[in-house]
């Protein structure tokens, strides 16, 4: 521990030190530094309709600006893509997807891997868009 002589104002983090409110400042061991997991959410609408852009939010946390798709399955399918772009650096954004056909759908939101972090999938929901909704 390395002692500072004087009383501080503030709360400081520079270079790996970092100085408390007492004076006292102290070195920042690497070893407990801990990365904070990445999540990502999804928002659908209460109501989803056939042929109709359906805009979904998606929240990316810590808040950041990442790449994130939206996925979407039917029974008996793969997960596909059908919708891409970029969150703001509050980590929130928004995806277009326009459901074709009234069956029930899941849909998930991925945050690709990437800058070092691994990829992150969020829950999923379950969506049965229907006929006549604008």
């Amino acid at each position: 521990m390395i002692e500072h002589p004087r009383s501080l104002v503030a709360l400081a983090l520079t270079g790996g030190l970092v100085i408390g409110l007492t004076g006292t400042a102290v070195a920042a061991d690497p070893d407990e530094v801990r990365s904070v997991a990445t999540q990502v959410s999804l928002a659908l609408p209460d109501s989803v309709g056939v042929g109709v852009d359906t805009m979904v939010g998606v929240q990316v946390q810590p808040a950041a600006q990442r790449d994130v798709e939206l996925q979407v399955k039917s029974v008996n399918s793969n997960w596909q893509t059908v919708a891409s772009g970029l969150t703001d650096a509050a980590g929130a954004g928004e995806l277009v997807w326009k459901p074709l056909t009234g069956t029930v759908y899941t849909v998930r939101a991925v945050v690709p891997a990437g800058g070092g972090a691994g990829r992150v999938i969020s829950p999923e929901q379950a969506v049965t868009p229907k006929y006549g909704i604008t």
